[in-house]
């Protein structure tokens, strides 16, 4: 007559339940979604330009950029195909605002120029300084002008000029080759780009 041993029976029963457990693993780490990649959104920006003056001053100044196949950016042009502006800063004419019945003082004096395709070719960024004056003759307004690529994000260009009452002078010219790129800047190209209107200029 066969006996059977308990301890046996026991250790059926264990490795029976050790490998439900794994199957069990096993089918709940293959039902687990992969990480989709269809919902990422990637930046689209490939060069910024800011344009910084005095956070306290009244002055408007502007921000123009010229890039390859004639597109121009300014107060009034903010979008040209793969570049725009981000905002017309006034001064500290539109530094003010109202939140919640409170009235909110942020002094920043700011614009910026979002590039969002690699476009290859020369590129210039000029400052017009628009106004208001009240002595023409000896009014003068430095503005700091940073460049950065953002595939990573680099800060190429950081330079600071001066510049009287209605001058537009360009600051720095740099060109992107096909790689997106950023190289031969140059501070000595002077290239009017903002369009005339009237007797702006006079």
């Amino acid at each position: 007559m066969k006996t059977y041993s308990y301890n046996l029976v026991f250790i059926d029963m264990l490795f029976n339940l050790l490998v439900g457990f794994v199957s069990l693993f096993v089918l709940a780490y293959l039902m687990i979604n992969p990480t989709s990649d269809e919902g990422k959104i990637d930046p689209v920006t490939q060069i910024m330009i800011t344009m910084q003056w005095d956070p306290a001053s009244n002055i408007d100044m502007d921000l123009w950029v010229m890039g390859p196949e004639n597109a121009i950016v300014g107060f009034t042009r903010k979008e040209a195909g793969y570049m725009h502006l981000d905002r017309d800063d006034l001064g500290s004419k539109n530094d003010t605002f109202e939140l919640d019945g409170s009235i909110i003082v942020i002094h920043r004096n700011i614009e910026t120029v979002f590039i969002n395709d690699i476009v290859p070719g020369e590129y210039f960024v000029n400052v017009h300084y628009f106004g208001p004056s009240s002595n023409a003759s000896t009014a003068l307004e430095e503005t700091t002008i940073q460049i950065f690529d953002m595939r990573p994000f680099l800060l190429v260009y950081d330079g600071t000029k001066p510049s009287t009452y209605k001058q537009e002078i360009t600051v720095v010219s740099f060109v992107v080759d096909e790689n997106g790129n950023i190289s031969s800047q140059s501070e000595n190209i002077q290239r009017l780009i903002k369009p005339i209107s009237g007797a702006e200029r006079l």
